[in-house]
Order: C-alpha cells, then sequence, then structure tokens
C-alpha cells in the first residue's frame, strides 16, 4: 500500500499496520513542504499554526504566535494568534475599518 508524503507522522494510521506512524520513525521524519513538526513528532499543515485551536497535543502550535505571520492566503485577526483563510475573513474575525481596508489591497 502507498500513501502520500503528507500522511507519514501525522498522528493518525493510515498504513494497516501502522508502519506509518513508527515514532522511531517519525522522530526521523522531515515534514512535508507546507507542513510543520510538533515536538511530539507529529507533523500538522502549517495552516494549522496559530489559528486559535491546538493540533499539537501541548499546543505549542499556537505559541508563540503573536509574532508570527499568517501563510500566504490568510489574515490574522486582532487577536494576534487566529489565522483564518482570506475567504472566511468577514464570517469570523470581527475586523476594524484599516483592517478592512488592507484586506482590500491584500487579496
Amino acid at each position: 500500500m502507498c500513501i502520500h508524503n503528507n500522511f507519514v507522522c501525522n498522528g493518525e494510521h493510515e498504513c494497516p499496520d501502522k508502519s506509518d506512524e513508527d515514532s522511531e520513525l517519525c522522530h526521523h521524519w522531515n515534514c512535508t513542504a507546507g507542513w510543520w513538526k510538533c515536538s511530539n513528532n507529529k507533523c500538522i499543515e502549517s495552516g494549522d499554526v496559530c489559528n486559535g485551536r491546538w493540533k499539537c497535543q501541548d499546543g505549542e502550535d499556537e505559541v508563540p504566535c503573536q509574532n508570527m505571520s499568517c501563510p500566504d492566503g490568510h489574515w490574522k485577526c486582532k487577536d494576534g494568534i487566529t489565522c483564518i483563510t482570506r475567504k472566511g475573513v468577514c464570517n469570523y474575525c470581527v475586523m476594524t475599518l484599516s483592517e478592512r481596508i488592507s484586506l482590500h489591497y491584500f487579496k
């Protein structure tokens, strides 16, 4: 059985023998581009870092986020730690006028 590299060490068993989540493998595994490695060796999508929701078991993906920028195509809410896709801005964040103006210019 073949699985995409993005599914190796992602915290979910895709292989029937669970070899894709082997602790020794994951310790040495480099997450693929666009993914971030938690200290427990789990790979999470970079868009899940600083989005206000823990993906790493100890929440390290949310700390420290105040000085981090959001990935391309995302918007940082006023709370300074939540990144959302630009499509969801008006549905999620409460924005100031200057944020709405800057969003218009950075579409």
